[in-house]
């Protein structure tokens, strides 16, 4: 007598599952093939910064974040004056729990790249997505409070050159993470919120601002204060 599992075909599961782990190969081929690809591109252009982006983006969708990193630090090498290839791998290392690389990035960042001051937020006020225990809480949050009063006192005081490289920075910068810390954080918010009103305010009359920052400034003047890092 023929045994019941000896007859029946393959399962439903069980051929999805055949399907999707060809897909699967099939798309990692085609990725990998296009990262040849993008190296040959290199080859002939190694100091584009745009193709270092794209292919650590596609290291980043294919799941190798070790290879990512290492062709953003390889940009950042062959093509020092690109400032988006800083960017890209702080946001990675951020990303990773590894928020003393960035910091030292940033620091290098400050010294080499073109607007290297762009880096001032990011290098004094950077914080974890994830806290290990409540002793690393309180000692970023130090750390954030020291390096807020820093950036203002060095903000408040730039000149114009200055102050056009602090605002492109806040164009990568956010405080998102400040509430994670679980306190609270409207001194600091505020705080924040003048400092990063400042650069735009002295560099643009209030016309011509953004929004958010023409928004900023007529709440300002009825002794209010709106915060841009939650936009």
């Amino acid at each position: 007598m023929i045994q019941n599992d000896q007859r029946r075909g393959p399962l439903p599961s069980e051929i999805y599952a055949t399907q999707s782990a060809d897909r699967m190969a099939k798309w990692r081929k085609e990725g990998l093939e296009e990262t040849a690809q993008i190296r040959e591109k290199l080859r002939s252009s190694p100091a584009e910064p745009g193709l270092y982006a794209e292919l650590a983006s596609l290291y980043s969708v294919l799941g190798d974040q070790d290879a990512a990193a290492a062709v953003l630090r390889e940009g950042i090498a062959a093509c020092g004056s690109a400032a988006d290839l800083y960017w890209k791998l702080i946001t990675m290392l951020q990303e990773a729990g590894r928020n003393e690389d960035a910091i030292a990035l940033a620091t290098s960042a400050i010294r080499k790249a073109p607007k290297g001051l762009q880096f001032r937020f990011i290098q004094r006020l950077i914080l974890p997505i994830i806290y290990d225990n409540e002793e690393e809480i309180v000692a970023y949050r130090r750390r954030y409070i020291r390096g807020l009063k820093a950036c203002e006192k060095e903000i408040l005081s730039a000149n114009a050159k200055r102050l056009e490289e602090y605002l492109e920075g806040l164009k990568h910068f956010t405080t998102f993470q400040l509430p994670y810390q679980g306190c609270s954080d409207v001194a600091l918010q505020r705080q924040y919120g003048i400092l990063v009103h400042h650069p735009e305010g002295a560099l643009s009359p209030v016309e011509q601002r953004p929004l958010h920052a023409r928004c900023f400034a007529g709440w300002e003047n009825q002794g209010r204060f709106y915060f841009p890092a939650f936009f």
